[in-house]
């Protein structure tokens, strides 16, 4: 049946849910997502995503449309996540709006770097929901940072840099300026419009600010903007990333963490090497570690007042275990990715895909926890790419000591050439590791990051 035959035999349904997607497929199974009757779900996926979505996600949709997608600008998005356009979907959603009115539906996306052309899309064709405009506070780093301080939501010391503002001659001043404001060393810098800890880097003295600013004031053709912020450096501190569901009746609902390897930061595991652990946990279930986090989480989205329905993350650290003593990072108006979205479900029963999906169709949606849930313990192993060739797609070696179910999902070919990874797109693979008993478990992953390593030479 035509696309334009289905659209019209929904037409009639009180909202129409339109799912976006480009370079990912889904990373749960949309496990206890509950169509309402009068609810209809349209999927406009990248055609290389029909390999990796099976049947049994897909048949929740009542169409899907599948649109030829260029990647060639992919790895830009982790210094401007605002580089994608989309002007392969609008004939479909063209075709929706002309045959629904745009009053129903509900367009929404699942990657980040889809959030600037799906608020493109909602503006162009009347469709309610955000506008980038909307969005600009929560997305700009600097206009994020500059907020939490007005809302006095606690956050590292910070300075802002914008290459192409600073003349030659105004460069000693630029420099004094960051050292007033963030004061000690190491410092952090990140671009503010990138993600997955893209164009991002440590500071460690005067001198290598002194050279980072004079180089980047160098590149006269230099779009970029810096964000300069305080790096806190400590075997006890966390980095953490804590999810709630924002409703549409204005209620906010806190409901799982993701949490990685206390004491490293993302980018010390990018420089390193170093194995990146992630798990999921309910807020309820890691009170004794993080106490009050639902709380603080709570306070940051009320006085930021995303739009909703959606969901919303707060990125923060922790600096003392044990102890409410938090701050803000960043915030992402979106569901986590592939390191993200899978911990939601097998560490707090709740896909956040369906989490997602659910709040923008289902006005009874009540973020609770599937009942059909596994029982078994799982983390996750994301091993940045390393400089060298990969020489061996290698197992775990003989006399091994792990017990748990490891399942080895590979990234890239044997004889790739690699760098340091530079971002969250430059990983070899992940290890997805399984058992019934969380303190095997977590024995097993501290082996695996402590003596396992893919071979690169």
């Amino acid at each position: 049946m035509a696309f334009e035959n289905i659209i019209k035999g929904l037409s009639s349904k009180r909202v129409i849910g339109v799912v976006v997607k480009w370079k990912y497929p889904f990373f749960t199974e949309l496990q206890n997502l509950q169509k309402p009757k009068d609810a209809a779900l349209v999927g406009i996926f990248g055609e290389p995503l029909k390999q990796k979505i099976p049947d049994h996600v897909l048949q929740f949709f009542d169409v899907v449309v599948w649109f030829e997608a260029d990647y060639a600008k992919f790895e830009s998005v982790y210094t401007d996540a605002n580089c994608i356009t989309l002007p392969e979907i609008e004939p479909y959603i063209s075709k929706i709006v002309e045959i629904a009115g745009p009053e129903k539906i509900q367009i929404f996306e699942t990657e980040e770097f889809l959030i600037e052309p799906i608020c493109q899309v909602r503006e162009k064709f009347n469709i309610p929901g955000p506008r980038s405009s909307d969005l600009l506070y929560l997305r700009d780093k600097a206009i994020l940072k500059a907020l939490a301080e007005e809302k006095q939501l606690p956050t590292m010391k910070y300075a802002l840099f914008t290459p192409s503002e600073v003349t030659p001659e105004a460069v000693e001043a630029k420099i004094q300026e960051i050292l007033t404001r963030v004061q000690t060393f190491p410092m952090f810098r990140k671009p503010t419009n990138g993600c997955g800890s893209g164009g991002g880097g440590q500071l460690n003295s005067e001198a290598e600010l002194r050279e980072f600013v004079k180089t980047e004031v160098s590149k006269h053709e230099s779009e970029a903007k810096y964000l300069i912020e305080e790096c806190i450096e400590s075997e006890d501190i966390a980095e953490f990333w804590a999810c709630a569901v924002l409703l549409a009746d204005g209620t906010i609902k806190p409901y799982y963490i993701i949490l990685c390897k206390r004491g490293m930061t993302n980018v010390d595991h990018l420089k390193t090497g170093y194995p990146m652990r992630f798990y999921g946990a309910t807020y309820e279930s890691v009170e004794t570690e993080f106490p009050n986090l639902s709380q603080f989480v709570l306070n940051v989205t009320t006085k930021l007042n995303p739009p909703k329905p959606h969901v919303f993350c707060v990125q923060g650290f922790q600096k003392h275990f044990g102890s409410p003593d938090y701050l803000l990072t960043e915030v992402a108006y979106r569901i986590n990715g592939g390191r993200g979205t899978p911990v939601g479900y097998y560490g707090a029963g709740i896909s956040p895909e369906t989490a997602l999906i659910a709040c923008h169709i289902d006005p009874d949606y009540k973020v609770e926890p599937d009942p059909a849930r596994p029982r078994f313990h799982r983390m996750y192993l994301w091993y940045p790419q390393v400089a060298g060739t990969l020489v061996e797609q290698n197992g775990l070696p003989e006399g091994h000591p792990v017990t748990s179910r490891v399942d080895f999902a590979w990234a890239i070919p044997v004889g790739t050439k690699c760098t340091t990874a530079a971002s969250f797109a430059h990983f070899a693979l992940t290890l997805t590791i399984d058992h019934d008993d969380a303190d095997v478990l977590e024995r097993d992953v501290t082996w695996l990051e402590e003596n396992w390593r893919p071979r690169f030479e």
